[in-house]
């Protein structure tokens, strides 16, 4: 999947042998979402969980939707709200809208506050679900989490406190993580 300032392929690679899972994911992002959804891709490394979510960015877009990635890096793991910081930084500039607290909350979260207190990750987490949904009044929004189980806690934390409480929101979320179980805080509730 193309990340910012990345140019995208001529030419589709053409996935084989996964078109049951191509059909759901295509069928999360097109026709473009009327309410919010959530699901999770999860399975071994190389059976083709990014080509799968990058297909979907690519519809995503195609269909007008806004595409938000962010890819969990093992060297970023530890480094709390880094994989919110990539997620989010296209965005920022939505923080202005945020009610106080929350806009103090995720901007301090993320670094980006003078005063920085510490972080809460309630308000973190109803700044992200505000922020996304501020955001999918404009157009449809899939937000496209590859490699989470790399991502750190904290961003987990909030992705999934956000996910739980999207309801008519046009927002889609989509995470790829590798193993048999979901990662921390997508353990419950959400369709695989």
């Amino acid at each position: 999947m193309p990340g910012p300032g990345e140019p995208r392929s001529q030419q589709p690679e053409r996935i084989i042998g996964r078109e049951d899972g191509l059909a759901r994911l295509r069928g999360l992002v097109d026709p473009v979402p009327q309410a919010s959804r959530v699901l999770l891709v999860i399975g071994e490394a190389g059976m083709g969980k990014s080509m799968l979510l990058a297909d979907a960015a690519e519809r995503a877009r195609a269909a007008g939707m806004r595409v938000l990635p962010v890819t969990g890096r093992e060297s970023e793991s530890k480094l709390a709200f880094a994989g919110l910081h990539q997620l989010l930084r296209p965005v920022l500039s939505g923080t202005a809208a945020l009610p106080g607290r929350q806009a103090r909350a995720l901007r301090g979260a993320l670094g980006l506050d003078a005063d920085p207190a510490a972080p809460d990750p309630l308000l973190t987490g109803v700044a992200v679900l505000t922020l996304l949904s501020d955001l999918s009044e404009r157009s449809p929004v899939l937000v496209v989490a590859d490699d989470a189980h790399w991502l750190d806690r904290s961003s987990l934390d909030a992705l999934a406190f956000a996910a739980s409480r999207l309801d008519a929101e046009r927002v889609v979320l989509v995470l790829g993580a590798r193993g048999q179980a979901p990662p921390a805080g997508f353990d419950r509730g959400f369709p695989d």
